[in-house]
């Protein structure tokens, strides 16, 4: 997965500039710059998080064949049964979902939640949450990409010159009557 830019530039840490003749912070770069007693400390701090995702992922998959075992030892098509199956359904569907979607996030889809969808629809979605996001941005390009929006006003992107610029003075003429 790309390390995202931060909104801090090299020269300017706290971001208070106006950003200009400044370069984009990048983590990796920023991190190998670092003392290593900085590194370590985010080092150490890193691998917690990571930890507890994995251990997050491995109590929700534990609970998930509990459920499953449970629900065996109960009666054939009792109504206890068919709930527990449809909670063990319901948690595998959840970690599914969850997958897809940091997977979703890792390849640049702008709008994951309608891909999700997308992706379930068209049965592309293996039982793990991993899907071949290749062939679902040939199907749905607009899925993924650029999310800026315009300003209101046609202001475009801020790159293009104004269209027609209008001034207070010629405002006044057209009302007078005259050619601005």
């Amino acid at each position: 997965m790309p390390e995202p830019n931060v909104n801090v530039s090299v020269n300017d840490p706290t971001g208070e500039a106006d950003g200009a003749g400044t370069e984009p912070l990048v983590y990796d770069s920023w991190l190998g710059e670092q003392p290593d007693n900085i590194k370590e400390m985010l080092s150490g701090w890193e691998g917690g998080l990571k930890t507890a995702l994995q251990s997050e992922r491995s109590r929700a998959k534990d609970l998930e064949k509990q459920v499953r075992d449970a629900s065996k030892k109960l009666d054939e098509g009792s109504d206890a049964r068919a709930q527990l199956e449809a909670l063990a359904d319901n948690l595998a569907a959840a970690k599914q979902e969850s997958a897809f979607f940091e997977a979703a996030h890792a390849a640049g889809a702008n709008n994951i939640k309608l891909l999700f969808i997308a992706a379930k629809q068209d049965d592309v979605i293996r039982s793990d949450g991993s899907s071949d996001f290749v062939q679902l941005k040939s199907v749905y390009p607009q899925l993924f990409g650029s999310t800026a929006v315009l300003p209101r006003g046609n202001a475009g992107d801020g790159t293009d010159p104004p269209i027609g610029k209008k001034d207070m003075n010629a405002f006044i003429r057209k009302s007078a009557g005259r050619r601005p």
